[in-house]
């Protein structure tokens, strides 16, 4: 997931370090914006997928999202 470092140093590369905005709400960074949250909605998806499969059908069969 990306992420932006606020202070100190990233020693474990958990992150893909995007760059400080340097304009609030600037072309560039709604753009960033944009894929950042297209990323988290994408893994939030596949990771609700993969729970899914885990359960028993007649535990899932009530869900509705």
């Amino acid at each position: 997931m990306p992420a932006c470092l606020l202070r100190g140093h990233d020693e474990y590369h958990h992150f893909d370090l995007q760059p400080r905005p340097q304009v609030d709400f600037g072309a560039i960074e709604m753009q960033r914006h944009d894929a950042t949250f297209r990323a988290y909605i994408e893994s939030f998806y596949e990771q609700l997928d993969e729970a899914e499969r885990d359960l028993p059908k007649e535990a899932a069969a009530g869900m509705v999202y």
